[in-house]
């Protein structure tokens, strides 16, 4: 068991494939991170878009959101300008990219995940759901584009998932109990050996992946508004008032 645990780790290792593999690998990153950059700063806007009103404190939903932007946007750049140089970069230094980038992608994914349970609390059920919707569609995006660096799409899964989960087994209410549960099994399922594809992921399917994970996600925020809706009409039926306009 340990020997196959020890294989497992060893396959992760960037320094651990040939030449050839890791300039390829290296190739598909330059056209994958900045892709996944662009998903990550359109995530950080609609969450300053969504709380900079609201009761959060500015600098949770704004200041620290836009930096992160920022700094995201300069390394959308930075990899933007990478392209075309996997073959005549040293190899040394295509290594050292590589692993900026499995250090990088689960800190940002980490970030945004303290950011949302921050937010959270702040936030009405809607805002609550297109917080927690928001981590999940970035951590996705972040799981499939580095998809060619298995320890980063690992890394970028607990990173996201843990905090999630830790918020909402200490909340306590049932459906964050429930949403709990069903994060636990993503993520035990994403984790799993040989569930990391380790071969060049194509744009498309990364696109692919986002806007099928965008649509769940637009999805869960409209039952999320309708529970709250009827969760409302129930109130005000309870205290006999008039539930018609919340059945609109």
């Amino acid at each position: 068991m340990f020997s196959s645990i020890r294989r497992w780790a060893s396959a992760l290792q960037i320094s651990s494939n040939s030449e050839e593999v890791i300039r390829e690998q290296f190739r598909t990153l330059t056209h994958m991170i900045p892709f996944l950059y662009t998903i990550c700063v359109l995530t950080a806007v609609a969450l300053m878009a969504t709380f900079m009103h609201g009761g959060a404190p500015s600098w949770l939903a704004f200041w620290l959101p836009g930096s992160i932007a920022l700094l995201m946007a300069y390394r959308r750049h930075y990899w933007i300008g990478l392209r075309g140089t996997d073959q005549t970069a040293s190899l040394d230094s295509i290594i050292r990219t590589m692993r900026s980038a499995q250090i990088l992608g689960p800190v940002f994914t980490l970030a945004f995940s303290f950011i949302g349970i921050g937010l959270i609390g702040t936030a009405d059920a809607y805002q609550q759901s297109l917080s927690v919707v928001a981590i999940w569609i970035t951590a996705i995006a972040s799981a499939f584009c580095l998809s060619v660096l298995p320890t980063a799409s690992i890394l970028v899964v607990i990173c996201s998932a843990t905090p999630l989960i830790g918020a909402f087994l200490y909340n306590g209410a049932f459906q964050m109990l429930m949403l709990a549960g069903i994060f636990t099994v993503v993520s035990a399922m994403m984790l799993r050996p040989g569930s990391i594809n380790t071969v060049r992921l194509s744009s498309k399917s990364c696109a692919f992946a986002s806007v099928a994970a965008c649509v769940t996600a637009f999805q869960a925020v409209r039952i999320a508004s309708a529970g709250s809706k009827f969760a409302e009409s129930i109130s005000c039926c309870s205290s006999g008032n008039d539930v018609s306009p919340w059945l609109k």
